[in-house]
């Protein structure tokens, strides 16, 4: 009776487990079952959610949204970056580029509704300025981040922490965004990641400096001051300490921070050493030079009489010619009459008159050009004589004034055919629909012009049916392509091959597989320049063999069909202590047959074709058990 009863106690047991168990599962199950959606690599074969990039500026990555499981119908996709500035998001078809345009970090919000449930996910894009490959250290007791940010959800991501540090490791770092440093592991992974690199606050690392460079040489005058142009190798180094030290401080006086201050007319050594590394010491031979004021400045011409649109250039001088300070600046009266940069070239804007004025910075002398712009008359108008277009298409037509400095830049445009080509202010003409029209050019003193427009339907877009194809040798196969617009009447499908001795194409789009290998086919049309292509992958596809024996007395003979394309046949007999079939003998492809003599009671054969050019196997033939 007890045993009975702890048997019913037992059953009881093991059903509320159950019951619980399945419970639990259906609750998961449930949960599980509710649509979702993730952003995953658009050119990678990987599904897998992405919720962090890093990339150097310059970069992008291409991004799409799939449902989590492949019944999902995924709507609405919209991405928005937090810091435009920093990543751009644009569409583009079937999914959306990311651009990485300054350091710094930026949020990617991802909203769509998945089987029409609402679905948010957020992606951390940091943007990094790339660096040459630097040693380092992480500091023992640091967190390793996987973006460049500390703040817990910024990502959807269960957390931004990537590891934690126990002991000082070495690292190379390749790239920086603000106060983080990516980082890659010398040895092994950041946790259970998988992954050797990681982002680490600038504080956390270590990164010793291995050298500076100083100038060899530098000139001083009486009683300046300058810093002195030091680079520290790596720049990046996390210790700067250096010693300065000058050999006459008469001369040069230098303080802790480099700071050079010049006294007596001579010369002095100024020695720069590494506080924390005795070998690195430089130094840089400073001279001090008496001081020789501006005694006065010239322009020429002081007067400048020049054509509307004319350029050239204005000669300054600084007097006395070895004075120590030669920098000057030049200011113009009216700058909407002529430009001039700091070199002194200047190109004539509009007719009018202004002055240029010439500052030295020691002393503060003047001198003045008077600028004189003269009116330039037009003469005539040049328009490039014809043009071909594409419905729908914008451009403008190539024109100029004659001469082409005419100050009067003033023209207006007229269409002879608006149904075909329409023309606007600015001289920017639109392709509406086939035909010709001519467009005139009138300027405000009556020259006139003309360019002859034909606008034709030109293809926009080609599109292969296939872009992956494999094709086995000497196989035939005519490649379909879909054309926008369809109704299209100016086209010329060019076809190419990049390999033509693997992959032949004919002007039809008809391919041929003459060798084994690899091979893109390129259709392009000709007059809009739209284009497409595919990969083609040649093999030999050999067939199975199929082995036969025959026995006559006591010896065997196996024997098999040609197969075609094979270079060789391998014939393998099985052995039983491996329990795998060892290669026996590899035969020629002129070779049928096989004697085996008098073989063992119960031993097995395969075969195999082999096409060596490919190093290509077909699949094993059927076995032979010697009975």
């Amino acid at each position: 009776m007890k045993k009975r009863k702890i048997a019913v106690w037992a059953i009881m047991l093991i059903f509320t487990v159950l019951y619980f168990n399945f419970s639990d599962n259906s609750v998961n199950i449930k949960a599980a079952a509710k649509p979702d959606a993730r952003i995953v690599d658009y050119d990678s074969d990987s599904r897998t959610e992405r919720f962090h990039y890093g990339r150097n500026i310059g970069e992008s990555v291409n991004v799409t949204v799939i449902g989590d499981r492949d019944n999902i119908n995924v709507t609405n996709v919209q991405f928005t970056s937090s810091d435009r500035s920093v990543c751009s998001v644009q569409r583009e078809d079937d999914y959306y580029e990311i651009n990485f345009l300054k350091e710094g970090t930026a949020v990617i919000t991802m909203t769509c509704r998945a089987d029409d449930e609402p679905v948010e996910k957020r992606l951390l894009a940091s943007c990094l300025t790339s660096i040459s490959s630097v040693e380092g250290k992480i500091k023992a007791n640091s967190t390793a981040y996987r973006g460049c940010s500390d703040k817990e959800g910024i990502s959807s991501k269960t957390t931004e922490v990537k590891d934690k540090i126990t002991v000082s490791t070495d690292i190379s770092i390749d790239g920086i965004c603000k106060e983080y440093f990516r980082v890659w592991l010398k040895e092994g992974n950041f946790g259970d990641s998988g992954e050797n690199w990681a982002y680490v606050k600038k504080q956390d690392v270590e990164i010793p400096l291995k050298d500076i460079t100083v100038p060899e040489t530098m000139n001083m005058y009486e009683g300046e001051e300058k810093d002195m142009d030091i680079q520290y190798v790596p720049s990046i180094a996390t210790s700067h300490e250096v010693l300065w030290k000058s050999s006459n401080t008469n001369v040069v006086k230098v303080d802790e921070n480099g700071k050079l201050s010049a006294g007596t007319i001579g010369s002095a050594v100024i020695t720069v050493s590494c506080k924390n590394n005795e070998k690195i010491i430089k130094k840089c031979r400073v001279t001090v030079k008496p001081y020789i004021k501006v005694t006065g400045i010239k322009i020429t011409p002081n007067d400048l009489n020049i054509d509307d649109g004319e350029e050239g250039k204005f000669n300054v001088e600084v007097f006395p010619e070895e004075a120590s300070n030669k920098k000057y600046k030049i200011k113009v009266g009216n700058e909407s009459i002529i430009d001039v940069d700091e070199k002194g070239e200047f190109m004539a804007i509009t007719p009018g008159k202004t002055t240029v004025t010439v500052i030295s910075e020691d002393g503060g002398y003047e001198d003045t050009c008077n600028v004189n712009v003269k009116f330039v008359e037009a003469t005539g108008v040049w328009i490039q004589p014809t043009m071909i277009m594409a419905i729908g298409e914008v451009t403008q037509c190539n024109w100029n004034m004659i001469p082409t400095t005419a100050s009067n830049q003033s023209v207006k445009w007229k269409s002879s055919n608006t149904k075909a080509v329409t023309v606007d202010k600015a001289g920017n003409c639109i392709a509406k629909s086939e035909g010709i029209a001519k467009i005139q050019i009138i300027t405000d003193d009556g020259f006139t012009s003309y360019c002859t427009v034909m606008v034709k339907d030109y293809v926009e877009d080609i599109s292969l049916e296939e872009n992956d194809i494999k094709l086995s040798l000497g196989k035939s196969k005519t490649l379909k392509c879909n054309i926008y617009p369809k109704e299209a009447t100016n086209k010329k499908l060019i076809w190419k091959s990049n390999n033509g001795n693997i992959v032949s194409v004919t002007n039809k789009g008809k391919i041929k597989a003459l060798k084994t290998g690899e091979a893109e086919i390129f259709v392009y049309e000709r007059n809009g320049g739209a284009y497409d292509f595919c990969f083609v992958e040649v093999k030999a596809d050999l067939n199975t063999p199929k082995l036969t024996v025959k026995k006559k007395k006591k010896n065997y003979t196996l024997s098999w069909k040609k197969i075609k394309y094979a270079t060789s046949y391998v014939l393998y007999q099985y052995n039983k202590k491996t329990k795998k079939y060892k290669k026996l003998k590899t035969l020629n492809s002129k070779t049928l047959k096989k004697k085996l003599g008098k073989a063992k009671k119960n031993s097995k054969y395969r075969l195999k074709a082999y096409y060596k050019p490919n190093d290509e196997y077909s699949v094993f033939s059927n076995v032979i058990k010697i009975k």
